[in-house]
Formats: structure tokens, sequence, C-alpha cells
């Protein structure tokens, strides 16, 4: 999807996606499957690089390992969620 579009449908699939990999937390072998989280601090004049390594990350992922259709033997999914944690004050949002 185009990047920082607000969309419904791609809302849903993001959920869906998201149900996925809780599913398979439980039933996929740790050697079959990736799952990490970190936690940190950045500044605010920081996010926008922040999600454009993100974006260079995922394309430079399968750009080295994906295969031609029908060459792979399967099909991964790579979610990566971005997000703050801490809840902004009323007298920032304000200033919005």
């Amino acid at each position: 999807t185009k990047p920082d579009m607000r969309d419904l449908g791609v809302q849903e699939y993001h959920q869906r996606i998201l149900e996925l990999g809780q599913k398979a937390i439980a039933e996929l072998p740790t050697a079959e499957r990736e799952f990490g989280g970190y936690a940190f601090n950045i500044r605010e004049s920081s996010l926008p690089r922040a999600k454009q390594l993100i974006r260079d990350f995922c394309t430079e992922l399968m750009r080295e390992i994906e295969t031609a259709p029908g060459e792979g033997g399967e099909t991964y999914q790579l979610g990566v969620q971005f997000f703050g944690l801490t809840q902004k004050s009323k007298k920032k949002e304000a200033n919005k």
C-alpha cells in the first residue's frame, strides 16, 4: 500500500495478519518463525526517518531472499509494527 495511507480495507488486512501472527506463536516451532519486539525512545523529529528505514529494510529483505513464483517452497508473512507507546500530553495535542 501507499505509505501513510489510511484505508479501512488496509486496516482490516493488518488486523487479520496480526491474528495470524498470534496463531503462529502458539502453533509454529521456533525454527519456522521469528518474533521480536523492541521499545525505545526517539525524538518526534526522527519519526519520518525511522519509517523510511523500516520501509528500506523490507524492500532490501525481499530483494535479497524472495524467489520467483513456483521456485520457493513456502510463503512467509513479514509484519512490522512501529507506533508510539507513550501518551502525548493534552497540552501538546491542543497545540496541534
